[in-house]
């Protein structure tokens, strides 16, 4: 033990000076039959094959290149027979991201250049009491009238809810707080510019149908084809279809 130290610090100094690794990253398909000929089956292995140990022969057989020796696959030619000695079944299944918590939500925030430290928390409340979001457990989780009003901004808004646009916002803002920028030009431009928030209203305003604005799009299916799901002023609430 008392020598690992001194061995990881002369291996890495070796190395440092060494020429570079070279490495393929590699997809090796193999196909195989069952001993009784009654299946054919497609495996697929990936990892690296080295072509140049280069500073990796520093560490020969150092705990670190064993550690990393699973990632490897031996040198293959194509057409090349090789013997299972035995499979291992695993199960694989993808998981959807994880939802934001409020500290994932400022940290995203933060990379957007979205908001200040002084008002990340001011928006986590709104989305709150608007309840856009509650929270489950840890994880903010959005409503349905989230997803109504995020379609209704994309579709018609969409300007005005583009995180760069809000990050530009963000910096104009800054701007006129230290007092290089005047307020009244960039709330003028904002509001009554050519592309400004009242010449989007007025523009859209007559393309929003009421109806289908405050619809949820949900999944059909053949038992709900003739049900669709809205958001009002008290949440949400079903609808079935009148033949008459």
């Amino acid at each position: 033990r008392e020598l690992r130290p001194y061995e990881l610090i002369f291996q890495r100094t070796l190395a440092s000076v060494m020429v570079d690794a070279e490495l393929d990253l590699t997809t090796v398909h193999t196909r195989g039959r069952a001993a009784d000929q009654s299946a054919d089956g497609l495996f697929r292995s990936s990892g690296k094959v080295i072509r140049k140990a280069g500073w990796m022969r520093a560490y020969q057989l150092g705990q670190d290149v064993a550690e990393d020796a699973e990632g490897r696959l031996p040198y293959l030619e194509e057409g090349k027979k090789v013997w299972c000695w035995g499979l291992s079944p695993d199960t694989h299944s993808t998981k959807p991201p994880a939802r934001y918590t409020e500290a994932s939500f400022v940290k995203e925030l933060e990379a957007l250049g979205i908001g200040r430290p002084s008002t990340y928390a001011q928006i986590l409340e709104t989305l709150k009491d608007r309840q856009y979001v509650q929270l489950q457990g840890k994880a903010l989780v959005p409503s349905l009238t989230a997803f109504v009003v995020i379609g209704l901004l994309e579709n018609y808004f969409s300007d005005f809810v583009d995180t760069e646009f809000t990050a530009r916002m963000e910096e104009q803002l800054d701007l006129i707080a230290q007092g290089t920028a005047r307020k009244e030009a960039y709330l003028s431009e904002y509001y009554l510019g050519e592309n400004g928030l009242r010449t989007k209203v007025s523009t859209s305003e007559e393309q929003i149908l009421p109806e289908e604005a405050r619809k949820v799009k949900v999944p059909t299916m053949p038992e709900t084809a003739d049900v669709d799901v809205f958001v009002g002023p008290y949440g949400a609430y079903a609808q079935k279809h009148s033949n008459g």
